[in-house]
């Protein structure tokens, strides 16, 4: 899968709920524009290990096209300071996000973003790495 392919298969397909990228590496920077412009109905969200390249943008580092996101999944992710964004960004979904796998992830700097997703019923945190967060403790979320 490339850019162009991702993008023409969301405008193609408005109604696409749930989107599972792992294994494309051939995806880019533009990949997360691509979803906030053409994935509005998007309610499942996967990033596997392989797509750590889509993170890279400065620009536009933050997941915010999908209207109703219940569960998003990031695996294997390491976050650079101009990916953190993109953590920070699920917020927008404390409304509607359920489920919240990040496992695997280095460098969080804090859990801090947890604290207002109010609908949050599922979380993974399995081999997930802290860095620099003044107090790690998951309890002190708020």
């Amino acid at each position: 899968m490339i850019d162009f392919g991702l993008k023409e298969l969301l405008k193609k397909n408005p109604m696409i709920e749930s989107l599972d990228i792992h294994d494309c590496p051939l995806l880019t920077k533009e990949t997360l524009g691509h979803i906030n412009k053409y994935g509005q109905k998007l309610r499942v969200l996967t990033f596997g290990s392989s797509a750590s390249q889509i993170f890279t943008c400065k620009k536009e580092n933050k997941i915010s096209g999908p209207e109703k996101l219940e569960k998003l999944v990031v695996w294997n992710i390491e976050m650079s300071i101009n990916k953190h964004s993109f953590l920070q960004s699920v917020t927008k979904y404390s409304d509607t996000l359920t489920w919240l796998d990040i496992s695997g992830t280095q460098n969080i700097d804090c859990f801090k973003f947890l604290g207002s997703l109010s609908q949050l019923v599922g979380l993974v945190l399995y081999n997930v790495n802290l860095k620099g967060c003044d107090d790690p403790s998951i309890v002190k979320l708020y």
